[in-house]
């Protein structure tokens, strides 16, 4: 290394020197804003609206350190904040009807594929109720359901 050091040219040793400083600064961002930095991790109850979530989609009730409550309590979070005219429990229950909407239309959904499908939604994000998205989403899937049966 003391070889290469010595041969490099002047700007050789500021570009290396400018790439070091910048991975440093970079580790230090990710760190300063990692969501656990500072506070401890988010508890999610195991028997509120994310529990009733998890508990349709694995088929028993999750216990406290299941990754899937706290999946569950981050879209919540987050269609809450996109769509404030909605509950979280009606979020929730938009969720569970449109489970059960494709499961009677023979398309088989969890309720995290029916959260992220809205949540992903490009257009979402207006004080409108989210009841308009959950039941796009519905559309969609037996939209794209019916097309690749038929």
């Amino acid at each position: 290394m003391g070889e290469v050091w010595r041969r490099a040219t002047r700007r050789d040793r500021i570009v290396f020197v400018a790439a070091g400083v910048f991975m440093l600064l970079l580790v230090v961002g990710l760190v300063v804003r990692s969501p656990s930095h500072g506070r401890p991790p988010r508890v999610v109850s195991t028997t509120g609206l994310e529990a009733d979530l998890a508990t349709m989609q694995l088929h028993h009730r999750p216990n406290a350190d299941n990754p899937l409550l706290r999946q569950f309590a981050n879209d919540l979070d987050i269609l809450e904040a996109d769509c404030p005219s909605n509950t979280r429990r009606e979020l929730a229950a938009f969720t569970t009807q449109s489970v059960h909407e494709l499961h009677r239309d023979g398309v088989e959904v969890t309720p995290n594929a029916v959260l992220g499908g809205v949540v992903g939604q490009p257009d979402l994000g207006s004080t409108e109720r989210c009841e308009r998205f959950f039941a796009r989403w519905v559309a969609q899937q037996r939209s794209a359901t019916s097309h690749d049966s038929g």
